[in-house]
Formats: C-alpha cells, sequence, structure tokens
C-alpha cells in the first residue's frame, strides 16, 4: 500500500488495521472451512447418523404399522366371534367350530402380518447399512489419499496427544481473542 497524501497517519494507520483484522478474519474462517473437511470420520459419522435415524424412523412406522393391523386382526376376531356366538343359539356345537375357526384364521392373518412387518424392518435395516456404506465410500473416494493420510494422521496426533492438543487451541484462542481486543482500540 502506497501512502496517500491526502490521509493523515492517523488514518491511514486506521485503515492498515482494519485491512489485518478483516484478513485474519478471513483466514480464521478458511482454517475452520478446512478444519471441517478434513474431518472425514466425523462428516461419515454424520452422515451414518442421519441414515441410522432415518432407518430408526422407518422402523418405528412398520412396527406401528403392523400394531394396527394386529389391533384390527384382532378386533375383527372379536367381532366375528360375537356374530358367530349370537348365530349359534341353534347349536352349540356349529358356534363352537365356528368360533375355533375364526380364531385360527385371526391367528393366521397376525402372524402373516408380524412376518411381513419383520420382513420389513429387515429390509429397511439391510438398505441403511447399504446406504451407510454406500456413503462411506463415496467419502472415502472423493477424498484424496494425500489430504486422507494427512486426515488421518492429524486425528491419530490428536487422540494420542489429547491433553497437549486441547492447550494449544485454547492456547491459539485466547490469544487470537487478545490480539482481536488489541486490534480494536
Amino acid at each position: 500500500m502506497s501512502p496517500d497524501p491526502e490521509l493523515s497517519p492517523e488514518t491511514e494507520k486506521e485503515l492498515v488495521a482494519a485491512d489485518r483484522d478483516r484478513a485474519r478474519e478471513e483466514l480464521g474462517q478458511a482454517v475452520e472451512e478446512l478444519t471441517h473437511k478434513l474431518d472425514v470420520p466425523a462428516r461419515a459419522s454424520e452422515k451414518a447418523q442421519e441414515v441410522k435415524e432415518n432407518a430408526a424412523a422407518a422402523a418405528a412406522g412398520a412396527k406401528d404399522k403392523v400394531a394396527d393391523s394386529a389391533q384390527q386382526a384382532k378386533e375383527r376376531a372379536v367381532e366375528t366371534a360375537a356374530v358367530a356366538k349370537e348365530r349359534a343359539t341353534d347349536s352349540a356345537t356349529a358356534a363352537r367350530e365356528r368360533t375355533a375357526e375364526t380364531a385360527a384364521v385371526a391367528k393366521e392373518k397376525a402372524a402373516a402380518t408380524a412376518a411381513v412387518a419383520r420382513e420389513r424392518t429387515q429390509d429397511v435395516a439391510t438398505k441403511a447399512k447399504e446406504s451407510t456404506a454406500a456413503a462411506t465410500a463415496k467419502v472415502a473416494e472423493a477424498t484424496p489419499e494425500p489430504v486422507a493420510r494427512g486426515g488421518r494422521q492429524a486425528v491419530d496426533f490428536v487422540r494420542a496427544n489429547p491433553v497437549p492438543v486441547a492447550i494449544g487451541i485454547v492456547s491459539g484462542v485466547v490469544l487470537w481473542q487478545a490480539l482481536r481486543k488489541r486490534g480494536r482500540r
């Protein structure tokens, strides 16, 4: 920046300080963005968690449908049994046979509905696992090997030295805050 003869030294200092503060803020944002991009395991975990939650919601929905179907089958069985009992005044033997047949049908329907629900739940769980594996593979494919290697090395270093890393981060934040405050004065 060449000195402008029209600007006073104080104004020029303020412009330089403002430019410096803006550059620091942009650098801080760039570092945060790069940190997030390099944290592949965290991003993969987030995606896996999202897929898991979706699968859990689908399984809960399937469970509710099964419960509703079972309740409806039970209600139909009770209604059918009541009708059979009313019509069975002529013959007690015929009423018992009809009730037994109706109960067997209801039991078969409930068993069939439960089997369908189990199959659907297993299908949803399988699809969730496949989606998670596919998402993990896509992330692994999209990440260049040097970046992935650097990310793994950084994660290994942080896991091996959590206290010094935490102290370094806290110290950096404190220093940055102090420099920011000093620059505002």
